[in-house]
């Protein structure tokens, strides 16, 4: 018998919501989704977490519905939820709810990264439950095995839909998506003049790129740099890098948003001047949020883990540019007006210039 701890896979959860609402929305062949489950989403107040526990539950009793007293439990239709649930192939997962446009029902669905169709074994059976740690491979040199689950150092899954960019930075596609996101989002502001400083506004960027994600080189530099064993975080010459460090508690996914906006936040302890200078006051007081305003940055990438040992959770980006002293982060002027226009086209809602 081997059953492993589950492990909550925000690639998967984000896949789940996804196909809530798009049937059409891809599973990879040899993961399954539990039946889509109407839950309740009304009453005072709405409790959610509750109302989940209860179709979780829901999907417990199922295994009173077979026999699973003989050896080597099959699936069943009657069990088709709670067979998944047990499943001892089974390592990541997530759920998800959500009401569609145009439904009065809110409904709920988990994911899991292994296959369980009609007739699979669940689990291998043992008479003797002392033994059911016997089969659960090594974890290094932590437990192998706690209150009878198997114990391991949980790898994303790689084929939860929509797919990574990369795979190296051990990032959701979820959070690729807003590490994008939130820096054009940011940089859209500094380029149309809504970016606010200490005592007013930076000027407009007539040059401002819109960053794309970078696995092939920016990527290898962001994993390289977060080294949880050493927590010295550095990237190459030519390269420029923000990092931030959480408590253990905080997830990757949230460690990267509140660093991003911690570093675009440093703007507001410092004024940019009419020629957007990157002066010293910059480089003491906002040196990350020049990384990230830099104009002529157009390529970049970011990692965020959580460093078991060390009991904390980094999130870093790095950028293939580098900020010189006493010079402009960016030209002022129109946004747009200083696109390079045999490379980029101009983003005119945003203001960004946007790589062919």
């Amino acid at each position: 018998m081997r059953i492993y701890l589950l492990t909550w896979d925000c690639g998967l959860e984000h896949n789940a919501w996804l196909k809530l609402c798009n049937s059409s929305t891809d599973v990879y062949p040899f993961y399954t989704t539990t039946i889509k489950t109407p839950i309740k989403n009304k009453g005072t107040p709405c409790n959610m977490t509750a109302n989940t526990l209860e179709v979780l539950k829901t999907f417990a009793k199922e295994s009173n519905a077979v026999d699973l007293s003989g050896q080597n439990p099959k699936r069943d239709d009657k069990i088709a939820n709670f067979a998944i649930m047990i499943a001892e192939a089974a390592k990541g997962f997530a759920c998800s709810y959500q009401r569609c446009s145009g439904s009065t029902e809110t409904n709920f669905l988990c994911l899991y990264d292994t296959l369980m169709v009609a007739d699979n074994q669940t689990y291998e059976s043992i008479a003797d439950k002392t033994k059911a740690c016997d089969s659960c491979p090594a974890n290094g040199n932590n437990p192998n095995c706690i209150e009878y689950l198997c114990q391991y150092e949980y790898t994303l899954a790689e084929d939860a839909f929509p797919s990574v960019y990369c795979y190296d930075d051990e990032m959701t596609r979820d959070m690729q998506d807003t590490a994008i996101y939130m820096h054009n989002y940011y940089r859209k502001l500094i380029a149309t003049g809504w970016a606010k400083s200490k005592n007013g506004y930076a000027p407009r960027a007539k040059n401002m790129n819109a960053l794309e994600y970078d696995c092939q080189q920016s990527g290898q530099e962001a994993v390289i740099a977060l080294n949880c064993t050493t927590r010295q975080y550095n990237t190459v010459q030519g390269y420029s890098l923000n990092y931030k460090e959480f408590s253990y508690q905080v997830t990757p996914a949230d460690a990267l948003r509140e660093a991003i906006s911690a570093w675009y936040g440093e703007l507001q302890s410092v004024d940019i001047d009419e020629k957007a200078t990157y002066t010293d006051q910059i480089q003491t007081n906002a040196k990350n949020f020049a990384n990230m305003a830099l104009a002529e940055a157009s390529k970049f990438a970011c990692s965020a883990q959580q460093c078991n040992a060390q009991g904390i959770t980094v999130a870093l980006c790095v950028y293939k540019s580098i900020p010189d002293p006493d010079s402009p982060l960016y030209d002022v002027g129109k946004p747009c007006a200083g696109c390079d226009k045999t490379k980029t086209t101009c983003d005119q809602l945003n203001g960004l210039c946007v790589t062919n």
